[in-house]
């Protein structure tokens, strides 16, 4: 190949390079795919990702061919390096699911190398990343217009697409991240309007202006109208459609918290693993109000915040480091760019880290890049360290690719497998989840689908045995049969659950999912009572505060007839949360069994006097409370009770059970004999107590 050849083909790949950097800060606010469980951030995230790989090969074929390594150095690269490198750290020491942690959700560690893969490559392509920002934002205004207006909804579109004909279909992916977009863009117009009206008028550009005023104007409409979305929300099957924020209080409690160890002070809890801080340090004040039902978020209430709580002292002081070198070089550009960061910082405080933010981010950054460095390293003299520098190239690329396609297919499989529920198909459902683990088993979303799907599974067998043991003359090899498969479905159910527990054994709510498995089976397999126990104990240990898994647990207790260790477990409930009406319920009902007249009686008063004054209360679990509540006092003044009486209580508190109140009572079906679980299916041993 001729000199000639060569300087083409080195220019090509730059403009190659270039390109894909401008479509992906074009295209990144409106870019989803519905082939994906979460059609936008899954999308959006793979969309930087592949992206940023595709950057690499061409940067391998450079050095390939040219047999010499450039790169472009600015002022931007060692923070943005030392922050990605104690991102790292934190991942590798602290994460416990570290695969799930580098694609998944908006602080995926892959998504974060990915968008310094396209800042370089914008910076040194020179690349106009705000100008490319105001075309994306002008589609987003468009596309809130026209979902407000239900356009959507008379156009025939796939069954796949559905979701578009929706009024609260956002490109963005919420009105949230709209908002911060065309706020973004708005404010930058308006400082631009205002502060550059003399050059304006010196360089007598008349068009421009008129663009100016007609983004102005379309930004403006399409700000408020997000804004009134998002406080008069749409109703989704009978219920509005709110955005629902993390607690900035619970968030401070968790950033604080971390800095009481010196390990989780310096690395944080590691990257997508902020729900396993959040649970420990939620308050009464939390559970008092609506969010109680919430039991953790995974992102904390402020940008900075949760990078301190994710990644400790040493991310947060590098992140610093980075936008304060941001700063300096802003400075030297233009105050429009200064005011732009002022906004940005402003945005990281009192919101969470969302893909928008981060965006916006890397679009400052690129603008603010500034000159750049050429460093070369030639290594047509050094055939050693030339084969290397490519084996490594190679390598690190092969893998790269291989992970995220598994990733990738797992995501497809994983979508599929949903949309065939909603055909009833069992095959596809279970084909598809099977097919997604193999891909790549570290989604725990994906492993706790699988488990229930099991269960559901495990749940038609058991019926299909129950009524053919209901036969004059069972057919021996069917109930044979059915045993066998009602064993493998169980064992499959719980290897499901365990393996969501041990991809991160710091959640509760994994603890508690493993528990609530067991307790499903709680009258068909051995040891299961002990094993639900356990697990509930655990995730009661790793969320102290949260009432519905010490109902739950209580509730086990219930139906094992230990009335002492349930209604301490219903006390401890009530005390999270005095201002639930199903935690005195089920005190009721416990201290009602011990015989405790007098302590049921003042709890179910507690029960009717919440009830009264919830204007949301449910009229018939009121009037069931009242009901039961006169049953209690009548006990109370003869302080006995008949069989029929009691059996008659105890028939209105399982109808209770689909109302407001409830008790919880395990499965209803029996078998003459239990399954024998082998003990890997027990869960590992625990001495810790329950609260």
């Amino acid at each position: 190949m001729d000199s000639f050849d060569l300087e083409s083909f080195n220019n090509l790949i730059v403009k190659a390079k270039k390109y894909i950097a401008g479509a992906v800060f074009l295209l990144f606010p409106l870019f989803f795919l519905p082939v994906f469980r979460d059609a936008y951030s899954v999308s959006k995230n793979l969309l930087v990702i592949y992206s940023a790989l595709v950057i690499l090969v061409l940067d391998f074929f450079y050095l390939l061919l040219n047999r010499k390594m450039v790169w472009h150095k600015t002022n931007l690269d060692l923070p943005l390096y030392l922050f990605l490198f104690s991102a790292l750290l934190s991942l590798v020491i602290m994460t416990p699911n570290k695969w799930q942690a580098l694609f998944v959700s908006v602080e995926a560690y892959a998504v974060w190398v990915g968008w310094a893969v396209l800042l370089f490559t914008a910076v040194y392509t020179n690349l106009d990343t705000i100008r490319l920002a105001l075309i994306s934002a002008f589609f987003v205004a468009v596309n809130l217009f026209l979902s407000f207006v239900n356009v959507f909804s008379k156009i025939s579109l796939p069954e796949q697409l559905d979701f578009i004909k929706n009024n609260y279909f956002v490109i963005t992916g919420s009105y949230l991240e709209a908002l911060v977009l065309l706020g973004f863009v708005f404010l930058y117009l308006v400082f631009g309007y205002i502060f550059g009206s003399k050059k304006r008028s010196l360089r007598n550009n008349n068009l421009l202006q008129a663009v100016e005023s007609i983004s102005l104007i379309v930004c403006l409409i399409a700000i408020i109208l997000g804004v009134y979305n998002i406080l008069n929300p749409v109703e989704v099957n009978g219920e509005p459609f709110r955005l629902i924020l993390p607690p900035f209080r619970t968030s401070w409690y968790a950033a604080v918290e971390i800095l009481k160890a010196p390990l989780t002070a310096v690395f944080g809890v590691g990257i997508n693993n902020f729900s396993s801080i959040f649970t420990q340090v939620k308050t009464i004040d939390y559970n008092l109000s609506d969010l109680w039902i919430v039991s953790s978020f995974n992102l904390s209430a402020s940008f900075f915040l949760h990078i301190l709580t994710t990644t400790g002292i040493l991310g947060l002081a590098s992140f610093i480091f980075y936008l304060s070198r941001l700063y300096q070089q802003l400075m030297s550009k233009s105050s429009r760019l200064v005011f732009l960061f002022y906004v940005l910082v402003f945005v990281f405080l009192i919101l969470p880290v969302t893909p928008i933010a981060l965006y916006l981010l890397f679009v400052l950054s690129a603008k603010a890049g500034g000159k750049t460095e050429k460093y070369e390293i030639n290594f047509g003299e050094i055939p050693l360290v030339y084969i290397s520098s490519i084996g490594v190239n190679l390598a690190f690329i092969f893998v790269s690719f291989y992970y995220t396609f598994k990733y990738t297919r797992a995501e497809l499989y994983f979508y599929q497998g949903i949309r065939a529920l909603n055909t009833n198909s069992a095959v596809d459902v279970f084909e598809n989840h099977r097919r997604a683990i193999i891909e790549f088993p570290y989604l725990e979303a994906l492993r706790r689908n699988f488990s229930q799907i099991n269960m559901a599974l495990a749940e038609n067998y058991l019926n299909q045995l129950v009524e053919e043991n209901k036969k004059d003359k069972p057919d021996e090899e069917a109930v044979t049969n059915l045993r066998n498969s009602l064993n493998q479905a169980i064992q499959a159910s719980i290897d499901e659950a365990k393996a969501v527990r041990d991809l991160n054994y710091q959640k509760a709510e994994n603890w508690a999912f493993l528990g609530g498995i067991y307790r499903n089976i709680l009258n068909l397999a051995q040891n299961a009572d002990a094993w639900a126990i356990s697990s509930y104990q655990r995730a009661v240990k790793l969320d102290p505060l949260n009432p519905s898994y010490k109902i739950e647990l209580g509730g086990l207790f219930y139906a094992l007839q230990q009335y002492n260790d349930a209604e301490r477990l219903f006390e401890s409930a009530i005390a999270s949360k005095p201002n639930w009406a199903n935690g005195y319920y089920n005190l009721a009902w416990a201290a009602y069994q011990r015989k405790d007249f007098a302590k049921a009686v003042n709890a179910m008063q507690n029960v009717v006097s919440l009830l009264e004054s919830d204007s949301k209360a449910n009229k018939e679990s009121l009037e069931k409370a009242k009901k039961e509540l006169e049953e209690f006092k009548k006990q109370l003044s003869s302080e006995e009770g008949s069989a029929t009486s009691e059996a008659g209580l105890q028939e209105q508190g399982q109808e209770q059970n689909q109302e407001q109140l409830q008790i919880p009572t395990p499965p209803q079906h029996e078998i003459d004999q239990k399954i024998n679980l082998p003990e890997s299916a027990s869960p590992p041993d625990t001495t810790e107590d329950n609260q």
